[in-house]
């Protein structure tokens, strides 16, 4: 399992997400296009299996959800270390940070003590001279 990267989990997560969600929509015009008394016998034939694949698809969207706030964060734990060890930071791994930030709070609606480093971090730096300098190398 060394060469398989957490990208290449959640890729194969959400693929298989949607293989299982065409499946279930295969079922639902299989169970339509045959109307009600083979649509009948086979709803009942099919339930089971619908219903674990809609059992599966939940726990999916679980396991992605997880598998991004747990990406989130290790994210923000490390670019504010960063700041607070004073390395060099690009504006664009700036941009970023704020953006992970707020797909944090405001998507995944986690708000812990990621979000009162941030503001004990963030709060009390002032990134320009980080900005300037690598805007300035810019020719």
């Amino acid at each position: 399992m060394g060469d398989i990267t957490l990208g290449q989990v959640g890729a194969f997560i959400l693929s298989t997400a949607a293989i299982l969600g065409a499946l279930g929509a295969i079922i639902a015009v299989i169970v339509k296009l045959y109307g009600k008394t083979v649509g009948n016998s086979i709803t009942a034939s099919v339930k089971p299996i619908a219903d674990d694949i809609e059992s599966l698809r939940k726990e999916l969207q679980e396991s992605v959800r997880a598998l991004d706030t747990s990406e989130c964060r290790n994210f923000l734990v490390r670019f504010l270390g960063d700041i607070e060890r004073g390395v060099d930071i690009d504006p664009v791994e700036i941009e970023r940070a704020y953006d992970i930030m707020q797909h944090y709070t405001e998507d995944l609606k986690q708000n812990h003590y990621i979000h009162a480093r941030w503001n004990a971090v963030m709060g009390t730096r002032d990134l320009s001279a980080a900005i300037k300098k690598y805007s300035g190398n810019k020719k």
